[in-house]
């Protein structure tokens, strides 16, 4: 469960007490405790797989042609949540599952790895390699279609 709340951290710790006592009474659910926190909407979280962050409102400075060299600036309206697909962690899964390799150079997941041929699927059909891949595409695609990068997966 995820909460986004406009409080101070004194109330929060409160309503996420009583909140925890209300679904192990009503719903006999019991929460982690380790899992459990209350965080600052600038900190980046994980939930069920998706990064999230609240990006603030930003001021941006821009040299205005009409004015002589002086500067302009004008607010750009984020002031809402950003859900990101984690992408280093689904490389490391390609990885760790055998459908890419990663540099042993590089320490980034993201720029030092690439595609590799997977032998375990050598023996089947190509249409089925090939649908085998599709499945794990769509699957990857539809589960993060709620994220604002999609164009990166």
């Amino acid at each position: 469960m995820l909460m986004g709340l406009v409080c101070s951290h004194k109330r929060a710790k409160e309503i996420k007490e009583r909140s925890i006592a209300w679904l192990q009474e009503h719903l006999k659910l019991n929460v982690n405790e380790e899992k459990s926190a209350i965080l600052h909407s600038s900190k980046q979280t994980k939930f069920l797989g998706v990064m999230i962050q609240w990006l603030p409102n930003r001021i941006v400075k821009t040299k205005d042609p009409e004015s002589l060299g002086t500067d302009k600036y004008r607010l750009i309206a984020f002031n809402k949540p950003q859900l990101r697909v984690p992408m280093e962690s689904l490389i490391k899964r390609s990885v760790d599952n055998g459908y890419a390799v990663k540099n042993l150079k590089s320490p980034n997941y993201n720029k030092g790895t690439r595609a590799t041929s997977c032998r375990r699927l050598a023996t089947f059909d190509d249409d089925k390699i090939v649908n085998l891949f599709n499945s794990i595409i769509r699957g990857i695609i539809n589960y993060y279609s709620c994220c604002n990068q999609r164009s990166d997966l």
